[in-house]
């Protein structure tokens, strides 16, 4: 399953450019912040604010949770995926309440996939220093068994030449391993980097069955004319024991 991450910083160019992208790149979910707008449909849902929203362009969503400040849940070809954002304006209490319950609800499902748009910082995912809300996520996350996708210090957010690294991803440790995340440097319309993450359902196994061998006779390559000129001058008499032992070669 190929999966794309973004804020669309609420751009309508950015909304509509992302769906030439999802065809264009084969994708079957978009995990989105700050929509343009929201559509009325089966395969797009978001959270109370509506600004954390799924959209499932290929796959059926189920067991979806779309009743929560701050982020949206669904299943998807198995695995239970979270869109989140918190925007700066909530403060701490309010930060800590949302991650609160969404460590709750995560901690019955399995295997997950939480991504989105925390606006935390934290030395882990490459930031220069962890704030108030950084530790709040890493304390939090801590009760969940979940590793972070990020890698390096690319910064995921750009604007007026400020920069930083806002937009998280993490897998349960158990599917940890079958994930590829990459920022993208496609253009977005969006002061936010795509971000595409690619994962590899091992549950489907290819296995190649061997076809039992045939003991028996190879008729085929058989050539009469060749048989017959060996068999010219020899002499086939008494019993097939006798015969057997005339035509074996010394």
């Amino acid at each position: 399953m190929k999966v794309i991450q973004l804020n669309l910083n609420h751009c309508e160019a950015a909304q509509d450019l992302l769906k030439q992208t999802v065809r264009e790149l084969e994708v079957d979910l978009a995990i989105i912040s700050e929509p343009y707008r929201n559509i009325s449909s089966s395969n797009w849902y978001c959270d109370t604010s509506g600004t954390s929203t799924l959209w499932s362009i290929n796959k059926p969503m189920q067991n979806v949770l779309n009743s929560e400040l701050g982020f949206v849940r669904a299943t998807v070809a198995g695995l239970t995926v979270y869109s989140c954002y918190l925007p700066p304006r909530y403060d701490i209490e309010e930060y800590k309440h949302i991650i609160t319950n969404l460590v709750k609800d995560a901690s019955s499902k399995s295997p997950i996939l939480i991504a989105g748009v925390f606006n935390a910082w934290a030395t882990e995912w490459g930031c220069p220093r962890t704030n108030e809300r950084g530790r709040i996520l890493i304390e939090s996350f801590a009760q969940l068994d979940v590793e972070l996708l990020n890698s390096g210090s690319t910064p995921t957010f750009n604007r007026n030449g400020g920069s930083s690294i806002i937009d998280i991803t993490f897998a349960s440790t158990s599917i940890y391993d079958r994930f590829n995340w990459q920022i993208s440097d496609m253009f977005t319309y969006s002061d936010y980097s795509a971000i595409i993450i690619k994962h590899n359902d091992a549950a489907t196994i290819t296995s190649t069955v061997r076809t039992p061998e045939v003991i028996g006779w190879k008729r085929d390559p058989l050539d009469k004319e060749i048989f017959a000129l060996c068999m010219e001058g020899t002499e086939l008499q008494g019993t097939p024991e006798n015969m057997a032992k005339k035509l074996i070669l010394p």
